[in-house]
């Protein structure tokens, strides 16, 4: 692998027998695949790998290697653009193993350093991410440790960039070039130069920032190349561009855009995105198997204790007339606050409809916009260069060089289009969305104080199609109504994850429960019955579990 020999290395691995491995083996085989895919830039099956190892070597005990799987962890985010996800809890693991082991070895707070930098480089604290690195700059220069002293120099260098302080940013990336090009790091030496070239670029010195980019293009990448080069290429095109070099400004764009379908970024994020929800979710179950332990031990106590409670028992016989009666009143009161609700959620129903048809008609305003202003004038000159061969046929002395510029104009306006298909369809999910209309039917519903309502999303980062998106809502909307006014729970959540070609409603409660074969049309509204049939029409598939005492769950997932 260290010859960038990704394919040949990923082909190996895939003939190596690991049914009959240790555990070990396995784990090792896991965390060596997903360094491969990492480099050959299939971050998404990167990261499923980079999970499995991590777990296998939690269950063998071997602290160092569970630290080497999160730092790949991270490493394997970075390269996400449009990814969301919280870092912390690996930034804690992290920081728990540097606090254990850092005496053994100080060279393991460089990882931190890395870390908590780059946290703040992505949240724009850039004066802060400095003094982090000028931190980490500190205990390379004590070690001696000349490589890590390049990588320090050059993070400060893209920090002071991304501030504007160009020339501090040129000083600091020549400072590390030397020591990388020594020991040939060919993906920190095309950074070196990316770097230098953004600081030019920032300077109005498009040729030498050209210059650059050209020389980071021409290195062998061991690492990710597809994706660093689509940066390179989208780099490159644009400055031509200010150079009014419009052929070759296309010509790298065209490279870029290729280069970036290859890959397809967006896909590989949501991919991430589900497996790690997959590894949170796993630990949430191991959390709940354990309260339930603790659940049933209690439940062993309060049977010990029953003999003592006998005599209570007779004295809440005394009281039993005086209880029934402040009962009624009690569910009288209940009965009015559920109607209340109802009005409420109804009112929302309509409120979140209207805003989410008018959401859609200013996407579509705003698509016709953009069609008529960009890819409209760019149409309109191809129109007059063919109306003026057309004309002068045969008469022109330029006639090749226009019929270029023509074919020129069309390729642009295929770009463009191309470019708002893709703008349109990797945006997150906008205000008037799925997503905060079900928050929003959550909110309105626990603010009686009766019942508190959980809403918890994965993956859900672009919206759905419109009357997919208002049918789930309906479907949620009237499940919560249900608890309402039927289950009596206190406590009840609402789960959406978006996979790649499904949704997927988790609806559950802490109420009083059913017997689960019994799927009746409830009266006032939609009753499971009635949803299931819904859900059957868009050809999605319903479950649900419930138990007399033990709350209910409802499972659907819709196909997109």
């Amino acid at each position: 692998m260290r010859d960038g020999l990704y394919v040949e290395a990923i082909a190996h691995f895939q003939t190596l027998d690991t049914v009959t491995s240790s555990l070990e083996q396995q784990a090792l085989w896991s965390f060596y695949l997903a360094d491969a895919y990492n480099s050959d830039d299939k971050q998404d099956k990167a990261y499923e790998l980079m999970l499995h190892a991590k777990e296998l070597f939690k269950k063998l005990d071997a602290p160092k290697d569970v630290n080497d799987c999160n730092l790949m962890l991270l490493r394997i985010r970075s390269h996400q653009n449009d990814i969301i996800l919280d870092n912390s809890p690996i930034l804690a693991e992290i920081q728990e193993y540097v606090d254990t082991y850092q005496d053994a070895d100080p060279k393991i707070k460089f990882s931190v350093f890395l870390s908590i930098g780059s946290g703040y480089s992505d949240a724009k604290l850039y004066d802060k991410a400095i003094a982090v690195f000028e931190e980490s700059l500190t205990l390379s220069t004590q070690l001696n440790d000349s490589a890590q002293m390049s990588y320090d120099n050059m993070n400060i260098g893209a920090m002071y960039q991304s501030k504007g302080e160009n020339v501090n940013a040129l000083k600091k990336a020549n400072i590390a070039l030397p020591y990388l090009l020594k020991i040939k790091d060919t993906n920190s030496i095309a950074a070196n130069y990316n770097n230098q070239a953004r600081a030019y670029d920032s300077l109005g010195n498009y040729p030498e920032a050209i210059r650059l980019y050209l020389k980071a293009d021409s290195i062998n990448l061991r690492e990710n190349p597809r994706k660093t080069k689509a940066i390179f290429y989208e780099n490159i095109g644009k400055l031509y561009q200010k150079i009014n070099n419009y052929e070759k400004a296309l010509e790298y764009l065209n490279k870029s855009y290729e280069l970036t379908e290859e890959t397809d970024d967006r896909l590989q994020s949501l991919k991430i995105s589900v497996a790690d929800t997959r590894s949170l979710l796993a630990e949430e179950k191991a959390e709940r198997i354990i309260q339930q332990q603790k659940s049933s031990r209690n439940k062993n106590i309060a049977f010990g204790l029953g003999g003592t409670l006998f005599l209570g028992s007779i004295i809440a016989f005394l009281v039993y007339r005086n209880t029934k009666r402040k009962q009624r009143i009690a569910e009288q009161e209940k009965e009015i606050e559920v109607q209340k609700t109802e009005k409420i959620l109804k009112e929302q129903e309509l409120n979140t409809i209207d805003a989410m048809i008018a959401g859609q008609e200013k996407e579509r305003q705003r698509l016709a916009s953009d069609l008529h202003d960009s890819v409209g004038a760019t149409l309109s000159a191809a129109k007059m260069q063919f109306e003026h061969l057309k004309k002068h046929r045969g008469s022109l002395n330029n006639e090749d060089e226009l019929y270029d510029r023509t074919q020129l104009l069309l390729e642009e306006a295929y770009t463009e289009v191309r470019a708002m298909a893709h703008a349109k369809n990797s945006g997150v999910i906008a205000k008037n969305g799925l997503l905060p209309a079900v928050n929003k039917l959550a909110q309105n519903a626990s603010a009686t104080g009766k019942i508190q309502i959980e809403v918890q999303d994965y993956g859900l980062d672009q919206r759905l199609e419109g009357s997919l998106e208002i049918a789930v809502f309906r479907i949620i909307q009237e499940l919560v109504t249900n608890i309402i006014k039927h289950a009596e729970a206190t406590e009840a959540s609402i789960s959406l994850t978006q996979h790649e070609d499904a949704i997927n409603v988790v609806v559950e409660d802490n109420g009083k429960g059913f017997k689960a074969g019994k799927l009746s049309n409830n009266s006032g509204g939609m009753g499971l019955g009635s949803i299931e049939k819904r859900v059957e029409h868009m050809e999605g598939q319903m479950e649900v579990d419930s138990t007399p005492g033990k709350g209910t769950s409802v499972i659907i997932d819709i196909p997109l």
